[in-house]
């Protein structure tokens, strides 16, 4: 018989008839004020599940990561949360198996959200549903399908020696950490989205203050070349004024002096004297 390599893996025993959900309205209060909810995004960090009594308790990590804009950019809060479940362990599809040698497993399989921001809040509803199993670590043979069809797993089992490998590293910390790396650059990703968001709304609003400046530039020309042409027709009006005066004062030593207070021209006092005296000499 060839030497077959066996390892150590969990191996279901039981599980949940059906998934069980959870869901419930979070409610996040803000010591700042906030104009826009841009973003929101809930992640699974861990789950863990115990025996407690004839139920399982559930524990379910959430990350919860909002991105959130004010009047002087954008601002991402990063919150955890953690969801608590019972299951009867009546519920589980099979019976027959030793709870002090096994173990709880969760797997979520479904999480929707829709987040949306209140005067001093922010409120997220959500809806999570998970599988709840049992499971134990068993001696496992590796056969491939050339073996499998020369040896089958039931007389591989009962006829090879056990060969135990020791179980395998705990991954839950170095899962924890790729999680925060991706939660991580979307957060940025989404900052740097908000960034360029903001970016093109500054542009837009600096083409609209050109525009408008442009606007009022051309208006300030207008009432400029409006007011040279009043300029303009006063001047002529002055100078034609000018003339009538002077042709008056030149016709035989009769002219007439214009007064500003009355409005109205009235004769020289010598010029009157003078007419005085010619008829004088006449009569």
């Amino acid at each position: 018989m060839e030497n077959l390599q066996q390892i150590w893996s969990p191996v279901i025993l039981a599980e949940l008839s059906r998934p069980r959900s959870i869901s419930a309205p979070y409610h996040y209060y803000l010591e700042e004020k906030y104009d826009v909810l841009e973003d929101v995004k809930l992640k699974v960090l861990l789950c863990s599940a115990r025996f407690m009594g004839a139920a399982a308790e559930v524990q379910i990590h959430l990350q919860i990561l909002c991105l959130l804009r004010d009047a002087y950019g954008l601002h991402l809060l990063n919150k955890e949360t953690v969801l608590n479940d019972r299951a009867p362990l009546e519920a589980f599809n099979r019976q027959d198996w030793n709870r002090e040698k096994s173990a709880l497993t969760v797997s979520v399989n479904r999480l929707d959200y829709q987040g949306r921001l209140l005067e001093d809040a922010i409120e997220i509803d959500f809806f999570l549903e998970y599988f709840l199993r049992v499971t134990q670590e068993q001696a496992v043979t590796v056969v491939s399908a050339h073996n499998e069809e020369r040896f089958p797993l039931s007389s591989v089992n009962e006829a090879l020696p056990l060969k135990i490998s020791p179980p395998p590293i705990e991954k839950n910390e170095l899962t924890r950490k790729l999680q925060a790396d991706i939660l991580r650059i979307e957060a940025e990703k989404a900052s740097l989205n908000g960034k360029l968001r903001q970016q093109g709304q500054n542009e837009r609003s600096l083409k609209h203050g050109l525009k408008k400046a442009e606007l009022k530039n051309l208006e300030l020309q207008n009432k400029i070349r409006s007011c040279e042409h009043i300029i303009t027709g006063l001047q002529k009006s002055v100078h034609e004024k000018e003339r009538q005066i002077s042709r008056l004062r030149g016709n035989a030593g009769y002219y007439p002096e214009y007064h500003p207070a009355g409005g109205e021209f009235s004769e020289n006092p010598k010029t009157g004297k003078i007419i005085k005296r010619l008829f004088q000499n006449n009569g």
